[in-house]
């Protein structure tokens, strides 16, 4: 006998969470984990941005085109964590990606952890939080919504 027929409810369960998650819509959130170290006074957010560096590089832009669409889902990642941040003065959101290095050793994986890169440091103010709504998409990195600014602290190519 097998387990799906010991337990015929369990048949049920996996069909409604199997046509559950087919229904979902599909979020355009940013590829990456988001840790919220802090979530009020100056609140922190750290995006670990690997696989979203990764389709950007590959895409070989021009840096500003890079800059801007960073910034751009840098806001979205802001945005997306929003609920969270209601007691938040402001915040500040690290973009961060993974180095990998060659190794020549075949006994080893073809690439090995070099370290992180700290790309941007992207800080939103209360104000500019609440108006989240209506941020445009980034097409210049010189030009942020109000309230937002960015430092530039790494570059994609390391």
């Amino acid at each position: 006998m097998s387990y799906m027929e010991k337990f015929p409810m369990m048949r049920t369960v996996l069909f409604l969470a199997a046509l559950l998650a087919a229904a979902a819509p599909v979020a355009a959130s940013p590829a990456g984990p988001v840790v919220v170290p802090r979530s009020s006074g100056h609140a922190l957010l750290i995006w670990q941005a690997t696989p979203f560096v990764a389709a950007l590089a590959s895409k070989h832009e021009s840096k500003d085109q890079a800059l801007a669409e960073l910034e751009s889902a840098a806001l979205t990642v802001i945005a997306e964590h929003k609920a969270l941040l209601h007691k938040a003065s402001s915040v500040s959101l690290k973009v961060l990606y993974v180095r990998t290095a060659a190794q020549n050793d075949p006994q080893y994986a073809p690439t090995s952890f070099a370290g992180f890169t700290q790309l941007l440091i992207l800080t939103v103010t209360k104000t500019a939080l609440a108006n989240s709504a209506k941020w445009p998409r980034v097409t210049d990195p010189r030009r942020l919504p109000a309230g937002v600014s960015a430092t530039v602290t790494g570059s994609i190519n390391g």
